[in-house]
């Protein structure tokens, strides 16, 4: 019985079923797969030039500062005439661990394979982030909670590691005196969505505050730690979504009328030495830059990279090609 069985199962790998697409005899000849290959060669290649020549137009002025970092000064040589973005940027920030990705409230994120937990990230755990006298992030928005019967909203290792640094432009040739980096609209559309009707925003004459509600509407809403700013909900929805690689790169605003040439002043208001001293980030930076229509010069050099790799696969198909 065992070897019938097996003759079978032989019979039916060595017999297989006839393919379901069927395509005409002359696209199997050597001389088609050898046009096609040479053709996707070329292509590939070329847009890939055409990412890198984008790319060379893109324009970026990085600002590398730590805790200890008073200021630092920017030179703009040429004006910038266009639309700026700035980003801030965390090298060797291991946010892509699972169990700190999976730190999330419950009353916010929806998974489908993976659960998420408020495991080490409940109000017992702040000292990951202030120390045990508040001393490692003296500028954080959760001191407040350290004497305070409210529960942690939201919750989770990701709300309670959010980017919280400021950075302030003012031009030294008295060109720009002050430029407003506008903070307003930073998530993508279907980030927001996730947030609807999960963290809403209560305001009145006097204040500006968020609530924390879940998908339970029995469930009265839980008060947020969230500060008044009312662009902060825009940050925590950027920083809610993590990197596959140990570098965060994130947006932090925009400057739409440009930046005239000159010499500038950055300072950084708020300036938290959690990241280097207790992270091991060696050096934190904000970035402004241009984009283009294929995004910052960092997505064109991947996207680049990628079309010239696939035009050099091709054409290592097509040099097989000749030799056989």
């Amino acid at each position: 019985v065992i070897s019938d069985r097996l003759e079978g199962t032989i019979k039916s790998y060595i017999q297989q079923e006839e393919a379901k697409i069927q395509l005409p005899k002359h696209m199997y000849r050597r001389r088609f797969q050898l046009t096609l290959s040479g053709v996707s060669t070329v292509i590939f290649t070329l847009v890939g030039v055409v990412i890198l020549e984008s790319a060379s137009k893109l324009i970026e002025h990085r600002v590398d500062y730590t805790h200890s970092t008073a200021w630092r000064e920017l030179d703009i040589q040429k004006p910038l005439q266009t639309s700026l973005f700035v980003w801030y940027e965390l090298p060797e920030l291991h946010v892509n661990q699972k169990r700190y990705i999976e730190s999330k409230d419950t009353r916010i994120t929806r998974t489908f394979m993976n659960s998420v937990s408020c495991d080490g990230g409940n109000f017992q755990d702040l000292w990951r982030r202030l120390g045990q006298d508040g001393s490692r992030d003296p500028s954080a928005h959760f001191l407040q909670l350290q004497s305070s019967d409210e529960a942690f909203a939201p919750c989770g290792m990701v709300a309670m590691s959010i980017f919280l640094d400021e950075l302030r432009l003012e031009s030294m040739d008295e060109i720009l005196p002050f430029v407003y980096i506008d903070k307003s609209d930073l998530a993508l559309p279907w980030d927001s969505d996730i947030f609807k009707d999960r963290i809403v925003d209560v305001s009145d004459s006097e204040e500006y505050d968020f609530q924390v509600k879940g998908p339970d509407t029995r469930e009265p809403p839980t008060r947020s730690w969230m500060p008044q700013e009312s662009y902060f909900l825009e940050r925590f929805k950027v920083w809610h979504r993590q990197p596959i690689a140990p570098h965060v790169r994130n947006l932090f605003g925009k400057v739409y009328d440009g930046l005239p040439a000159g010499l500038y002043n950055a300072t950084f208001p708020v300036n938290s030495p959690v990241w280097v001293n207790d992270w091991g980030v060696p050096t934190k930076r904000f970035i402004i830059g241009t984009v283009g229509s294929f995004g910052n010069a960092g997505a064109c050099h991947m996207l680049a990279g990628i079309a010239i790799a696939f035009g050099g696969t091709q054409l290592i198909f097509v040099m097989l090609l000749m030799l056989i």
